[in-house]
C-alpha cells in the first residue's frame, strides 16, 4: 500500500476533530451565557435556594434545588421525651403537616 492513503485518512481524522471541538466549544459558549443571563426558577423563599441560584450553573442549581426541596419536605424533628423509659421523638411531616410521635 502506498504512504498516501494514510495521509489522506490523516488529515479527515484532524478535520473531523476539529469540527467536533469547535461544536463543543460553541456549545459550552451557549451554556456560559445562559447562565450568565438567565436566573433558574425557585420553588420556595428559602435563602439557601437563592443563594444557590447565585453561584451555581443551572445544571448543578437543579441537582442542588432537587436536595434542598427533599430535605425540607420529609420529615422533621419537633421535639424530643421520655415516657416509660423509652425516648420519643415528635416528627412533623413536611408533605402533610401532620406529627407523629416515634
Amino acid at each position: 500500500m502506498s504512504g498516501c492513503c494514510y495521509a489522506a485518512d490523516g488529515v479527515e481524522f484532524w478535520m473531523r476533530f476539529e469540527s467536533a471541538i469547535d461544536q463543543q466549544r460553541h456549545t459550552q459558549k451557549k451554556i456560559d451565557n445562559d447562565n450568565r443571563h438567565s436566573s433558574p426558577k425557585l420553588l420556595s423563599q428559602l435563602p439557601i435556594e437563592n443563594h444557590g441560584a447565585k453561584v451555581y450553573t443551572h445544571e448543578l442549581f437543579d441537582e442542588f434545588q432537587q436536595e434542598v426541596f427533599s430535605s425540607t419536605s420529609g420529615p422533621s424533628a419537633r421535639g424530643f421525651s421520655e415516657k416509660n423509659e423509652v425516648d420519643i421523638t415528635n416528627l412533623k411531616d413536611g408533605l402533610r403537616g401532620k406529627f407523629f410521635d416515634v
